[in-house]
C-alpha cells in the first residue's frame, strides 16, 4: 500500500487538489442551523413538542425567536471576528511548528496538507442536512489541532529513513509504510473517541462527533496523499532550510521519574480519584447565558409556550389564572383568554394595562358605560329630571362636560322669544326662533310682570312705625285659586302657576303664606328651581310673607291701607260688587274655566310643563325630555341627552358583574362606540387608532396561537432562564398543569429546555465516558496486546479532564455542559494519542535497556513529537479564545485548551514515573527475559 501511494502520488495530488476546488464552492451552501431545540433527544417532552409546533401551528413556530428557544438564520449569525480568529490560531500554529521544526519548509508543507484537508471537510459538510452553529466555528481549528501531529510523525520518519542512505521515493515508501501504524493507532483513537459523541442523546454531541470524525479521517487522508508528493517535490528545499535543532536534554526528567517512580504512581492514583470527586462540584450551566451571536437577538422576559390539543380550551383559563398568581409570573396569554373569556371591567382595564401598557388605555371611568352601552343596544332607559342633574354634577365633577359638551344651561333659567308651538298635543316641539331674559309665556299670552314697589309715605297715611299691609285677615287666610293669588299679589301668573303644579294644587287651593312657604322652602332652595324664577323674585316673597303674617296678627275686620294711588288701593269685596271697575281691568288676564264648581288650571306653558316633570319626579325617556327642554327654550342637543342618559344608566343600572369579551369590547368600541357621535365627544382623541390598532393586534396575536389540532398558550414570568429557582418554578408549572388538564401537553422554552437538559445530563455524561474510555481502551489494549497497559493511560487522561473541570469551579465560574461533553469526547482521542507514543517508545528501549534507560530513551524520541502537537493544542485554541466575541465559543476553547495542558503536563511529569512504578507489568515477560539473557 505504501508502495502504491507514493508511486502514484501525482494523481493523488491532482485528485485532492480538484476536489478541494469543488469543495471550495460548497462551502458557502453549508445549512448552519442555530436552533438548539433540534439537538434534544427525541423522548424529552419539548422536543416532542416542537415537533407538534412545527407541523400544526407554523406561525407560532416562525415567533419562537419570541419565547428563546430558536435564534435567527445561522449564516447571518457567524461572528465577524471568526477569520481573525482562524488567523490568529494559524499564526501561533505556524509558531510552534518553527520552533518545534528543523525546516521552515517543513511547516509551510504542513499547513498546505492540512489547508487542504479542512476545505475538504467544510466543503463535504453542505452534503449533511445541516450543521449547528457551534460545529461551523470550532471544526476547522479543531482538526488542525488534532490532526497536526500526523504530519510530525510521517515527517520525522522519512528523515529518519533517508538518513540510512536511501534515495527519496524509497525512503518516503519506508517512511509511509513504518510510521503507519503510530499514524493510524493515533488517528483510529482520535476517531473512534470523536465518534463516540454520536451515541449522546444530546444530538448537539452527533453533530460535532460526525464533522470532526470525518475531519480527522480527512486529514489522514490527505497525510498519506498530499504530505508525501509535496515532500518529494520540496525534498531539496527542506534540506537547504534546515537548521539545527535546539537541545531538549530530558536525562535529568527521566532520573527524576525513575528515582520517584513509587511516590508519583501514588500521587497519580490519589489525584485521581480526588479530582473524579471534587469535580462534580462545579456548576453546570445549560444556557449560554452570556453575551453571544446565537442569543444576542434573544428575549429579556422568561417565556413558556404551553401546547394542549382542542378540547382544553376551557380548563385553559383557570390554569392560566392559577399560574399567575405567583408574582413572578407577569403576562398569561391564550386565544381563550385574548378573545372568549369574559372579564369583568375591572378585569378588563387590568387586562389592558398588562397587555399594552398605555399604548391602549381606556379610562376606568369609561369602562362601566362601554359594558352598559354593549348590553343596552335598545336604549330605553327613563330618569327622573333630578337623577338627570346628579349625573350632570357627576359629569362635570369628572371633568367630561367642560371640553365639548355644554350642559351648565341644562335645566336652567329659559331663554325664549314667541315661540311657535305646533299643534296642541303634548309631545309638540318648540321651534325658538330668538332669545331674551326673563319668563314670559302663558300660552301665546305675553305677561310683563310688576314690580313690587315700595310705597311711599303720603299726607293720608299712617304714622311710619305702623306696619304696613295691603292684606286683609280674610285675604290672608282664605284658600285661593293660582289664578285669584297671581292678581292678589301681582306676582307673573305663570310662576304661580308653575307653583301650585309642583305642589300637586293644579286644580286646588293654597293658602296664600302656604304658598309662599313651599316657594321658599322647596323651590327657592333648589338651584335648579331657583335659577327659573325671574330676578328679584325672592325678595318680592319675602316682602308679601311679612305683609301676610302683618295682616294675620292684626286679626279680622282691620282695613289695609292705601297703596301709592287709587287703581291700586285693596278694596272690600262689598265695593268691589257695587263700584264699576276701570275699562282696562276688564280685560281678563286669566282664564279661568268653572265646570261643577271647581276652577281649571290655567294653560300649562312649557316651562310649566318643565318644571312639573323636574317635581314629580316621574321618570321620562330622552326623546320626551328633549322635547321639554326644547319648548322651554333649552338649547340642548338630542346627541347631548342621550349621553347624559347613557351615563345614568351605566351608573343605576350597570352591574359590576357583568363580563365581556376582549374581543367582544373591541368590536363594539371600534365599530359602533367612536363612531356614536352622542359618546365620541368623551373619548380620547386617539383611542379610536388605538383601539383599531389593539383589536387588529389582538386578532393577529389570536390566530397565531390557534392550530390544526392544538393551540398555544404563553406564560411570561420575570424568573431567570436558568437556576434552582427557576427550574423550581418549572416543576411547579408541570404539576399544575398536569392535575388541571386532562389530556397530554407539552410545555417550550428556554428554561424548559435547560431543565431537561439539566435533568438528562448526568446519565448523558456517565454514558459518554463509559462508552469513551471503553473504545479507548480496547484500541489501546488491542495496540500494546495487553489489558494492564491501557489503565494507566485512560486514567491519566481522565484525571486532567477532571483536573481541568475542578478548576473551573474553584475559580467561581460555571462550566458550560457543552464544553464539559466536547472536551472530555476530544481531549479523550487527541492526548491519549501523547501518551501511547511515549508508552511505545519506553517498551521499545525497555527491550534492551533498564528502567532508566528506556525512560530517557522514550523521552528523547517522542519529546519533540509530543510538545510539537501538544502545544499548538494548548496555544492555539487558547490565543482564540481572546480574539472571538462569542462567549460561548471562547468557553469551549479555554476548556479544551486548559484540559490539554493539564493532560500534557501529566503525560510529560507523571505518566513516566507512573509507567516505571508498574515496569513488572506493563513490560511483557518475554521481552524482559529476552533482555536478561541479552545482558548476561
Amino acid at each position: 500500500m505504501a508502495r502504491f501511494l507514493v508511486r502514484h502520488r501525482v494523481a493523488f495530488f491532482v485528485t485532492v487538489v480538484a476536489l478541494v476546488a469543488v469543495c471550495a464552492t460548497l462551502i458557502p451552501l453549508t445549512n448552519i442551523n442555530t436552533d438548539m431545540t433540534k439537538y434534544l433527544p427525541d423522548d424529552y417532552q419539548m422536543r416532542q413538542g416542537m415537533d407538534i409546533l412545527e407541523q400544526d401551528l407554523p406561525a407560532m413556530h416562525e415567533q419562537l425567536r419570541t419565547f428563546g428557544t430558536i435564534f435567527a438564520d445561522g449564516n447571518d449569525l457567524i461572528p465577524n471576528d471568526l477569520p481573525k480568529a482562524l488567523i490568529v490560531g494559524f499564526s501561533l500554529a505556524c509558531v510552534v511548528l518553527f520552533i518545534m521544526c528543523s525546516s521552515f519548509m517543513e511547516v509551510i508543507l504542513f499547513l498546505v496538507t492540512i489547508g487542504f484537508a479542512v476545505v475538504l471537510n467544510m466543503g463535504t459538510n453542505a452534503l449533511l442536512p445541516s450543521v449547528s452553529m457551534m460545529t461551523h466555528m470550532l471544526a476547522n481549528i479543531l482538526q488542525m489541532v488534532l490532526s497536526m501531529d500526523y504530519c510530525i510523525i510521517l515527517m520525522n520518519r522519512y528523515k529518519l529513513e533517508k538518513g540510512f542512505g536511501l534515495a527519496p521515493v524509497n525512503a518516503m515508501e519506508n517512511a509511509v509504510s513504518n510510521a503507519s501504524a503510530s499514524i493510524l493507532s493515533s488517528a483510529f483513537t482520535t476517531i473512534v473517541s470523536l465518534s463516540m459523541l454520536i451515541f449522546m442523546k444530546i444530538k448537539i454531541g452527533a453533530d460535532m462527533g460526525v464533522v470532526l470524525a470525518k475531519g480527522v479521517s480527512i486529514s489522514l487522508f490527505c497525510n498519506f496523499t498530499v504530505l508525501p508528493c509535496l515532500i518529494l517535490w520540496f525534498d531539496k528545499a527542506i534540506d537547504k532550510t534546515r537548521r539545527k535543532k535546539s537541545n531538549l536534554s530530558p536525562a535529568g526528567l527521566a532520573r527524576f521519574e525513575s528515582k520517584f517512580k513509587v511516590p508519583l504512581a501514588i500521587l497519580f492514583l490519589a489525584a485521581f480519584v480526588l479530582f473524579a470527586i471534587i469535580q462534580k462540584r462545579t456548576p453546570m450551566s445549560f444556557s449560554p447565558n452570556w453575551t453571544s451571536a446565537a442569543t444576542e437577538g434573544g428575549p429579556e422576559k422568561n417565556d413558556l409556550l404551553l401546547l394542549y390539543p382542542d378540547g382544553e380550551e376551557q380548563r385553559i383559563p383557570a390554569l392560566l389564572d392559577s399560574l399567575k398568581t405567583d408574582p413572578m409570573v407577569t403576562t398569561t396569554i391564550s386565544y381563550p383568554s385574548l378573545v372568549q373569556r369574559p372579564l369583568t371591567a375591572d378585569e378588563m382595564g387590568a387586562f389592558f394595562r398588562e397587555m399594552a401598557g398605555d399604548e391602549v388605555s381606556i379610562p376606568a371611568e369609561l369602562l362601566p358605560l362601554v359594558y352598559y352601552a354593549q348590553s343596552h343596544p335598545e336604549r330605553t332607559e327613563k330618569f327622573t329630571l333630578e337623577e338627570l342633574m346628579e349625573c350632570i354634577d357627576e359629569l362635570r365633577a369628572k371633568g367630561f362636560v367642560d371640553r365639548k359638551i355644554d350642559v351648565e344651561s341644562l335645566f336652567s333659567a329659559p331663554a325664549v322669544e314667541e315661540p311657535v308651538i305646533s299643534g296642541e298635543a303634548e309631545e309638540a316641539v318648540v321651534e325658538t326662533p330668538g332669545e331674551n331674559e326673563g319668563i314670559e309665556l302663558i300660552g301665546n299670552v305675553e305677561v310683563v310682570p310688576p314690580d313690587f314697589v315700595e310705597p311711599e309715605n303720603t299726607d293720608n297715611q299712617q304714622d311710619p312705625q305702623t306696619p304696613y299691609t295691603r292684606f286683609t285677615y280674610e285675604q290672608a287666610t282664605t284658600p285661593v285659586t293660582a289664578a285669584e293669588l297671581a292678581a292678589a299679589t301681582g306676582v307673573d301668573k305663570s310662576m304661580i302657576s308653575m307653583v301650585y303644579r309642583m305642589a300637586g294644587k293644579a286644580r286646588g287651593t293654597m293658602l296664600p303664606l302656604e304658598f309662599i312657604t313651599f316657594v321658599q322652602e322647596q323651590v327657592l332652595t333648589n338651584r335648579r328651581y331657583a335659577a327659573m324664577a325671574p330676578k328679584g323674585a325672592a325678595e318680592q316673597l319675602e316682602q308679601i310673607r311679612r305683609e301676610l303674617e302683618i295682616a294675620i296678627a292684626k286679626g279680622p275686620g282691620e282695613i289695609p291701607e292705601e297703596v301709592g294711588s287709587d287703581e291700586e288701593t285693596v278694596i272690600s269685596e262689598e265695593e268691589e260688587a257695587t263700584e264699576p271697575q276701570p275699562e282696562e281691568e276688564t280685560v281678563e288676564e286669566i282664564p279661568e274655566v268653572v265646570v261643577n264648581d271647581v276652577v281649571e288650571e290655567m294653560p300649562m306653558s312649557p316651562v310649566e310643563r318643565l318644571a312639573e316633570m323636574m317635581f314629580n319626579h316621574h321618570r321620562y325617556s330622552s326623546t320626551r325630555v328633549y322635547r321639554a327642554l326644547k319648548r322651554a327654550g333649552i338649547k340642548v342637543s338630542q346627541e347631548e341627552l342621550d349621553l347624559l342618559y347613557l351615563y345614568c344608566g351605566a351608573k343605576r343600572d350597570y352591574d359590576p358583574g357583568m363580563r365581556l369579551s376582549p374581543g367582544q369590547l373591541l368590536d363594539f368600541v371600534a365599530d359602533t362606540l367612536i363612531h356614536d357621535s352622542a359618546v365620541a365627544p368623551m373619548l380620547p382623541d386617539s383611542l379610536g387608532a388605538a383601539v383599531l390598532q389593539a383589536r387588529d393586534s389582538l386578532l393577529s396575536s389570536a390566530q397565531v396561537l390557534l392550530g390544526n389540532g392544538w393551540s398555544a398558550a404563553v406564560v411570561m414570568s420575570e424568573y431567570e432562564v436558568e437556576g434552582d429557582e427557576s427550574f423550581a418554578y418549572i416543576e411547579r408549572t408541570h404539576a399544575r398543569a398536569d392535575e388541571m388538564l386532562e389530556a397530554p401537553h407539552y410545555w417550550i422554552g428556554a428554561s424548559e429546555m435547560y431543565k431537561e437538559l439539566k435533568d438528562g445530563f448526568p446519565a448523558e455524561v456517565t454514558l459518554l465516558t463509559l462508552l469513551t474510555v471503553l473504545s479507548i481502551f480496547l484500541i489501546v489494549a488491542f495496540t500494546f496486546r495487553s489489558v494492564l497497559i491501557p489503565i494507566p493511560l485512560v486514567l491519566t487522561v481522565l484525571t486532567g479532564i477532571y483536573a481541568e473541570v475542578w478548576a473551573v469551579g474553584a475559580g467561581g465560574q460555571t462550566m458550560y455542559f457543552i464544553s464539559y461533553l466536547i472536551v472530555q469526547g476530544i481531549l479523550m482521542g487527541a492526548t491519549i494519542d501523547y501518551s501511547i507514543l511515549f508508552t511505545s517508545c519506553y517498551l521499545r528501549y525497555r527491550k534492551t535497556q533498564d528502567v532508566n534507560g528506556a525512560l530517557a530513551g522514550a523521552y528523547d524520541t517522542s519529546l519533540r513529537s509530543i510538545l510539537s502537537s501538544g502545544l499548538i493544542l494548548v496555544l492555539v485554541p487558547f490565543a482564540m479564545s481572546f480574539t472571538m466575541g462569542d462567549a460561548m465559543i471562547c468557553s469551549i476553547l479555554k476548556s479544551i485548551s486548559a484540559g490539554a495542558a493539564t493532560i500534557l503536563l501529566l503525560i510529560l511529569l507523571v505518566l513516566p514515573g507512573v509507567i516505571a512504578a508498574l515496569d513488572r507489568i506493563v513490560v511483557p515477560r518475554r521481552a524482559n527475559k529476552r533482555r536478561s539473557d541479552a545482558q548476561s
